[in-house]
């Protein structure tokens, strides 16, 4: 598989280091997921593609790479509060820490992401404003140009 940033640099963009999670945590599934889920029918089949390729990687870098790391740690989050053993399936419990509520956690989700959503709007206004560099990209068909969510609103445009 192919994705825009490998799992590395989620690990790397998306989570602090005190958190020591295995390399193995983020899968390219878990990206791939996350582009075509939100990063795809923002950029366009045509531009994203060409990404895919290893086009641009600058801006991969500035304006993409946080967005993906961020987006798939907002998908991951509900697998990481439960693990399997040949025993069955546990939740970590370390006795000097407490568990995260769902409320508290749903606020983390929510915040990590608005915060990968203002990312990729910057990345949708760098296109924009560059459009002669990026020919592969169209505006009309960006789906945050046509519809989102805010305030718990749908808005279409």
């Amino acid at each position: 598989m192919k994705t825009l940033i490998p799992p590395s640099e989620v690990l790397l963009r998306a989570f602090r280091n005190r958190e020591r999670l295995p390399v193995d945590t983020v899968t390219e599934a878990d990206i791939l997921t996350v582009e075509s889920r939100y990063i795809r029918p923002v950029l366009g089949e045509e531009l994203y593609a060409r990404l895919l390729t290893g086009g641009d990687n600058s801006f991969i870098e500035d304006y993409l790479a946080d967005a993906v790391a961020l987006l798939t740690r907002y998908l991951l989050l509900p697998r990481l509060l439960s693990f399997c053993s040949p025993m069955g399936l546990f939740r970590p419990d370390p006795s000097n820490t407490s568990l995260l509520d769902a409320a508290t956690l749903e606020g983390e989700r929510k915040a990590l992401k608005q915060e990968a959503m203002t990312l990729l709007r910057r990345a949708t206004d760098y296109l924009e404003q560059h459009a002669e560099e990026f020919t592969a990209y169209d505006p009309k068909n960006n789906i945050l140009n046509r519809c989102m969510t805010h305030g718990g609103f749908v808005q279409t445009f």
